[in-house]
């Protein structure tokens, strides 16, 4: 389930960054690119882990429509092909899970570090140089490369700039623009987000466009009111090689060309409308395609069979044998029973007349031997001329996890049962109609030469049906 979750992440991501890079991507409505970055790194973790169901009647006409819904939400199946038993892959899928999780921890604890240091770097700073205060601003006047930059409401500014100039002024304004538009803020998410999601490779590409877009809107800013082409010569002449913390904004990085592009190029309006427009019906089509889950709201046919049939119910154990207790204390005897009466109840809709092996805490036939419960199973079931015999038990599991879902077991080879053939008929049906809506095991649990008494000795067709698994460690009897 996660490798889809995975493989929702990647699509969304990558088609939103790509509508970025042919619509949006270097044109000048950078405030708009902003938001549109941030709310794209965003949905595109949120949208793959909703699921809402969205009700459809079958038509041929729009069925396809839903069947792809279904593919993109994951819960296509294909028809005819079982779904495999957890057991029968366990070790395989525990052995890749494992590794998968092992690279995936390796990978965050690794770019956690890379983060630590970047703030170590700008900590150290802080304590090396005293600040000066000006208005709500920490001023640290430094003669480190890679300066100036900008950190919340810091400014690391380089003493070989002079303040004073008029080249100075636009430097300081550029990074006054950041600290008042909380642009670390943003970077630092995108950094998280990076750690979260390193896999990703489309956030790196959201989180470089996001810091140049922070330049483009500092560039504008700084440039206001000035000589353009003049700040695009102070760009040129002060690109230098510096050392740059990728959670800080520099005044000098490697996006001076694209800035230089930004400042002295004129925008079509009527086209930079229209992408930016169209960008709604493809985060809704997004939406759609990834969160919309489709179900069927016509209701499921009741099927009456055509003549009555007689099906005995045994709920296993009761009495003094509760078969398996739940991690909740609860037995396996009262969870049988409740489930044999919830079927009992639905039975007169589907012309089926159940016979209960028991209707109460008492082992069949009020009997305290275990044995003879057994033979009474077979006894009521012989007496009322049933043409199906259907045993409810519960399985369990000696650790969480390492088993579930339904299992369908019916006569031994061994037990030469006249009805076994049609005894793997009725298990074979079973699975058929439970894997539509629950995990079942792969097969039908046929063995050689034991078996379970009740079918064994049953005088029609037998199954039993193992509701699930419960983590137990010992067996109550």
């Amino acid at each position: 389930m996660m490798l889809l979750f995975l493989i929702k992440i990647l699509l969304c991501s990558g088609l939103l960054y790509g509508y970025y890079y042919l619509f949006l991507r270097n044109k000048r409505f950078h405030l708009y690119n902003r938001f549109y970055l941030l709310f794209s790194a965003v949905t595109s973790t949120i949208i793959p882990f909703l699921k809402i169901p969205v009700s459809y009647i079958e038509a041929k006409d729009i069925l396809p429509i839903y069947q792809t819904l279904n593919v993109m939400s994951g819960e296509f199946n294909e028809p005819g092909k079982a779904v495999a038993s957890a057991s029968a892959f366990l070790h395989p899928q525990l052995s890749v899970q494992t590794l998968a999780c092992l690279i995936y921890a390796t990978g965050v604890f690794f770019f956690i570090f890379m983060l630590i240091k970047s703030l170590m770097f700008i900590r150290n700073l802080s304590k090396k140089y005293l600040p000066e205060h000006w208005q709500d601003l920490r001023i640290y006047n430094t003669l480190e490369e890679g300066t100036p930059f900008s950190f919340f409401r810091s400014i690391y500014w380089n003493k070989k700039i002079d303040v004073a100039t008029s080249h100075g002024q636009q430097i300081f304004r550029h990074e006054l623009y950041h600290v008042r538009n909380y642009h670390t803020a943003d970077i630092l998410f995108m950094e998280l987000l990076c750690i979260a999601g390193w896999f990703n490779p489309f956030f790196y590409l959201f989180k470089k466009e996001l810091k140049a877009i922070h330049e483009f809107l500092a560039d504008q800013y700084a440039a206001a009111g000035n000589d353009r082409y003049d700040y695009a010569e102070l760009l040129v002449l002060h690109t230098i090689d510096s050392k740059n913390s990728p959670i800080t904004n520099n005044f000098f990085n490697n996006h001076i060309k694209r800035r230089i592009t930004m400042l002295t190029s004129f925008s079509n309006t009527c086209y930079n409308y229209w992408s930016r427009v169209m960008s709604l019906p493809l985060g809704i089509i997004l939406f759609c395609f990834i969160s919309l889950h489709a179900t069927s709201s016509a209701p499921i046919p009741k099927k009456a069979a055509k003549v009555p049939l007689i099906v005995v119910l045994d709920a296993g154990h009761g009495g003094m044998d509760p078969g398996v207790k739940s991690g909740q204390g609860i037995d396996e005897k009262k969870l049988c029973l409740d489930m044999a009466k919830k079927v009992e109840s639905l039975s007169s809709e589907y012309n089926v007349k159940v016979v209960m092996t028991r209707e109460d805490d008492q082992l069949p036939g009020h009997t305290t031997d275990i044995s003879e419960s057994l033979k009474n199973r077979v006894l009521i079931t012989r007496q009322a001329k049933a043409d199906l015999f259907i045993s409810i038990h519960i399985n369990y599991a000696p650790q969480p996890s390492l088993k579930e879902g339904f299992d369908i077991y019916v006569p031994s080879v061994a037990s030469k049962n006249p009805y076994l053939e049609k005894s793997k008929i009725a298990g074979s049906i079973f699975l058929s109609l439970l894997k539509e809506k629950y995990h079942v095991a792969s097969k039908l649990n046929l063995l050689e030469n034991q078996g379970v008494y009740v079918l064994n000795q049953a005088p029609c067709p037998a199954v039993m049906v193992s509701c699930g698994y419960t983590v137990c460690l010992m067996i109550m009897i």
